[in-house]
């Protein structure tokens, strides 16, 4: 068990053994991870009506244009550009998502240092506008890249 190693050649593993090395490393791009699976990306997703009025995605109303809720036009739309992993609960001003950033058809840069998620807001607005006859001219939407880890939690309401 690497938990009970303290040395290997008098070099010490214990505090080691379960990292990561980066991925560059392995010559996959950044696509793959040691452990053969995509990276993905944790976006947060917001819309509004007006630009100040949030988009209440817990709620079960359907629109009388399409039939469905927004949370899954919002859902059904972010399936055309990317590769879902995982949907968080619908809440009352947003979600999260976990997409695969290797598949994120955004047409514009996705990298850590410089995410733009032009592309996909404008197909969330859209989405959101198609929900309903008028009302929704100055719809808005915003998705972010969230960087997950110790100590930092994220919470949508």
């Amino acid at each position: 068990m690497p938990s009970l190693f303290t040395s290997v050649n008098g070099i010490s593993v214990a505090a080691n053994y379960g990292k990561m090395p980066a991925q560059q490393t392995y010559g996959t791009d950044n696509n793959f991870s040691n452990f053969g699976t995509r990276n993905l990306r944790f976006l947060k997703v917001t819309a509004t009506t007006d630009g100040s009025t949030a988009i209440d995605f817990s709620s079960t109303s359907v629109s009388t244009i399409t039939g469905i809720t927004d949370f899954y036009a919002a859902i059904r739309t972010l399936q055309t550009i990317g590769e879902l992993y995982l949907v968080g609960p619908a809440g009352s001003t947003g979600f999260l998502v976990a997409v695969s950033g290797d598949t994120l058809a955004d047409g514009t840069s996705v990298t850590a240092s410089s995410a733009s998620y032009t592309a996909i807001q404008n197909a969330l607005v859209a989405a959101a506008k198609g929900q309903v006859a008028s009302g929704r001219g100055s719809a808005t939407a915003t998705v972010t890249l969230l960087t997950v880890g110790a100590g930092n939690g994220v919470t949508i309401a």
